[in-house]
C-alpha cells in the first residue's frame, strides 16, 4: 500500500512538474529520465 501510493504521489508530482515545467533543476532532469524511459519502454512494447 506504502509502494502504490509512492508510486502515484512520484507519477502526479511529476505530471505537475512537466505541465508546469516551472520546478528546481533536480526535477527537470528527473522528468526528462522519466520521459526518455518512457519512450524507450513504449518502444520495446510496441
Amino acid at each position: 500500500m506504502i509502494r502504490q501510493a509512492l508510486v502515484i504521489l512520484t507519477i502526479l508530482a511529476i505530471l505537475i512538474v512537466s505541465c508546469g515545467k516551472k520546478g528546481p533543476p533536480t526535477l527537470k532532469g528527473m522528468t526528462d529520465n522519466v520521459t526518455k524511459t518512457d519512450n524507450v519502454t513504449k518502444r520495446g512494447i510496441r
